[in-house]
């Protein structure tokens, strides 16, 4: 499909809009894979053009390698061909295959499609795209009411304890650096085989479980830490903070990853809006390290590698982090009240 495409395109015709069914009876083992899942790859295609129409230096869509390409399908639900019960998932041409279902569908979750995905360590993931009626959810529209009553927060970014803020304390477990030497032990043994041996993919699927069991322990710290601030808070700030430029500009790269800030941004974001709370950015351009807490004047002097200071003008201590923590919350605060309608204001 991809090939007959490219020719047209560069013969200069116009580009025929391929079905799957053309294909299937040069390749008759088509007729054996699940019919949605070769629809969803035409979709995925003619999207790749689209983004490369809309942005030419994308390059246009390239055949993926056997070696690095994805290992993943999506099916889409029609005539209840995809069920989920206890301990399984009915999927379109496979039936019920076991698995672990970690949580139950949200009360009113209508499933849409099913992604199913495998790993570089050989197991096998379901991502399940449910339509969830807003009318059915959690969600408490009210809780804000007047902003000046609610509970509120700030989160200041720190690289080594991952954010610093007054009310709740952060305890990020490094996964990268407290797993740094068993990963080089791998990764030292898997140079020392034969690529392409079978005890290269063995040391490989090794080195795979150890990344797995890195990006699972920042996974679940971050949604436990998000998910406890968004129950405890309404109004929560955050730094408008570009992370990659950080990592290329103080070379902290690693550090950046290991935290995951984004994901947890993320994170923040759609669990604050199901318990109808609030994520609010500060802008870059906001003085929140250089503002006094207390009586609001800005202080010019403070560097970079100031870690503590003391307001020239009402005489207030200040840590660095904890003040901009507490800076971010009340412009959190005063951007939440200047979107509010006049009569909801406290």
């Amino acid at each position: 499909m991809l090939d007959d495409k490219l020719q047209e395109y560069r013969a200069g015709r116009k580009m025929s809009r391929q079905t799957p069914a053309q294909y299937k009876k040069d390749y008759p083992y088509l007729k054996e894979v699940d019919s949605m899942a070769l629809i969803n790859v035409q979709l995925h295609l003619e999207e790749a053009f689209r983004s490369y129409f809309q942005q030419p230096r994308k390059g246009l869509p390239r055949h993926k390698t056997r070696k690095r390409s994805s290992r993943r399908y999506t099916t889409n639900l029609i005539k209840n061909n995809i069920e989920i019960g206890r301990n399984w998932i009915k999927l379109p041409k496979m039936g019920k295959v076991r698995a672990k279902i970690h949580r139950a569908l949200p009360l009113g979750a209508h499933i849409k499609s099913v992604t199913v995905s495998q790993d570089r360590c050989g197991d096998y993931y379901a991502g399940v795209l449910v339509e969830i009626d807003p009318l059915k959810t959690k969600q408490n529209t009210d809780r804000l009411g007047a902003i000046e009553s609610t509970a509120s927060i700030g989160l200041d970014y720190s690289m080594p304890s991952f954010f610093v803020s007054t009310s709740f304390p952060a305890s990020h477990p490094r996964p990268m650096k407290k797993n740094q030497e068993r990963l080089a032990r791998a990764q030292k043994s898997l140079s020392r085989k034969r690529r392409g041996s079978a005890n290269y993919r063995r040391q490989q699927k090794k080195v795979a479980r150890i990344y797995r069991k890195i990006a699972d322990q920042r996974r679940d710290y971050i949604h436990k830490a998000s998910r406890e601030i968004t129950n405890r808070f309404d109004v929560i700030g955050i730094e408008d903070i570009n992370m990659v430029a950080m990592s290329r500009v103080l070379h902290f790269g690693s550090a950046v990853f290991d935290n995951g800030w984004s994901l947890f941004v993320h994170c923040l974001t759609y669990k604050a809006e199901e318990q109808g709370g609030t994520v609010t950015k500060v802008g870059r351009s906001y003085p929140s390290t250089k503002r006094c807490s207390q009586c609001g004047i800005v202080n010019q002097e403070i560097r970079l590698g100031d870690r503590s200071w003391t307001c020239p003008n009402c005489g207030a201590f200040h840590d660095r982090d904890k003040n901009a923590a507490e800076n971010i919350r009340q412009e959190a605060v005063r951007i939440m009240m200047s979107r509010q309608p006049q009569g909801m204001r406290g």
